[in-house]
């Protein structure tokens, strides 16, 4: 819980913007997409309505996976208010790549930094705000579904930024990210952060390391990150 408290102290400041002011900051990634500034002290941007951007990626609720819509339907919940609670909690994910920056890990790749970013908004969820659990499981969820012709962590990296050339390939990634942020945080909560500090400290050297070797590492702290990965290869893309 510490670590959880030590973050939530360090990122409070948050910008809400409208598309104009947005604009004006000259900001890479698109209005409606939340982000982080890359250096401190770091500022959370949010966008202060929803944009096509959004609305875009929301499928019909009758195209959905039916038994999802049932999921969201038992809990008493609305279809696209669901998906933008979820989409809104993206800024948690945000402050994850701040928290990983402070607490000093340095991720050696592109997949690990994102996987990192969405283990600090898990953790934080969980112990902060469970009421936002159901709608960023069901954002995920949907993402799923999503098109997806890139499936490997090594198609991940050499094909960076995927939010920029197929974000719905992207979003699908961030999914498969979170699948297994569930599994390892069941078994070791916010112990694993400490674990992948020891591994990627911002002192070490060794900044291209292959997926493979990175792989080796965390099946060290925590076995099944290569069968994990290995799936994500076997898995059908689709176009």
């Amino acid at each position: 819980m510490t670590l959880l408290f030590w973050a939530d102290q360090d990122f409070t400041t948050v910008a809400v913007l409208d598309a104009r002011q947005w604009e004006q900051l000259n900001i890479l990634d698109p209005y409606g997409v939340p982000t982080v500034t890359d250096f401190p002290p770091y500022i959370a941007l949010l966008p202060a309505n929803w944009s096509e951007n959004q609305l875009g990626m929301l499928p019909a609720e009758s195209e959905a996976d039916p038994a999802l819509v049932k999921e969201v339907q038992a809990a008493g919940a609305v279809w696209s208010e669901t998906f933008y609670r979820g989409f809104d909690a993206i800024i948690g994910h945000e402050f994850g790549h701040a928290a990983a920056r402070v607490y000093g890990i340095n991720p050696p790749l592109h997949w690990f930094d994102e996987f990192l970013a969405t283990y600090f908004e898990i953790a934080f969820i969980r112990h902060r705000h469970p009421e936002r659990e159901f709608p960023v499981q069901t954002f995920f969820a949907i993402n799923r579904g999503y098109s997806h012709h890139f499936t490997s962590l090594d198609d991940f990296e050499s094909h960076y930024p995927l939010s920029d050339s197929s974000p719905n390939n992207y979003g699908w990634y961030q999914a498969m990210f979170e699948q297994r942020i569930e599994q390892v945080y069941a078994q070791q909560g916010v112990g694993f952060l400490t674990k992948a500090l020891t591994l990627f400290p911002k002192t070490r050297s060794d900044r291209k390391l292959s997926n493979a070797e990175v792989l080796a590492k965390l099946e060290g702290i925590c076995p099944g990150f290569i069968k994990w990965a290995k799936s994500l290869e076997s898995t059908p893309g689709s176009k």
